[in-house]
């Protein structure tokens, strides 16, 4: 399977869910440490709801106290919650934008693939060069890692049913090795997604986890 054939792929996917849920973490792998998690639910004819947690800050621990929460709810269309960050209560699309950052992208990642429409920004699915960097088995499943290029992520896993499971920030050069002077690029944040994907609505799946 080619690149070309599972970006297209994945945007469909999200975009005709009837109903997604995941949990998910940030980590700073030059760290070594999870700095946030972060969990989605949503339902086409209801809404959504995702909420983002701190669980470090610049590779300090935080006292339990002290770590931010933010998070945002939707109801048939209209925004009912917003906490912990400042935004328009206006529009969807500017409340999820508000988050993107605090979150690392992992706000609008997915929310931006179930809601082509109504979430602006660059989706992951449109990227305009991709490349397969190679097929791995992760516990019986099929995955392809794909190198986006001049995009809002790195690189991106995504599975054989087109769900999306991790997505790796742009890298940056941001020291030079002694012995030869040259940047050495590491990632800036990975994302890893647990997500399940529903053709149709369960019924015991509501937005309050």
């Amino acid at each position: 399977m080619k690149a070309t054939d599972i970006l297209p792929g994945l945007g469909r996917t999200y975009a005709a869910a009837a109903a997604y849920r995941d949990v998910g973490r940030v980590i700073f792998p030059h760290r070594g440490a999870t700095i946030g998690e972060f969990r989605t639910a949503f339902i086409r004819s209801k809404g959504f709801r995702f909420e983002y947690r701190e669980t470090s800050s610049s590779g300090q621990m935080r006292d339990r106290s002290s770590r931010r929460t933010c998070s945002i709810r939707v109801e048939r269309g209209r925004l009912v919650d917003v906490s912990g960050f400042e935004s328009s209560r206006e529009s969807i699309g500017l409340a999820v934008a508000s988050m993107t950052g605090i979150t690392f992208g992992a706000a609008h990642n997915v929310l931006r693939l179930l809601l082509p429409n109504e979430i602006p920004g660059r989706a992951l699915s449109e990227a305009p060069s991709a490349g397969l960097v190679r097929t791995f088995i992760v516990e019986g499943d099929t995955c392809f890692a794909m190198r986006l290029k001049e995009w809002s992520a790195e690189e991106i896993i995504v599975d054989e049913e087109f769900v999306l499971r991790r997505v790796d920030g742009v890298g940056r050069s941001i020291s030079r090795r002694p012995t030869t002077g040259v940047g050495e690029s590491r990632l800036s944040q990975v994302l890893v997604y647990e997500p399940e994907l529903f053709a149709k609505e369960p019924r015991d799946l509501t937005l309050d986890w």
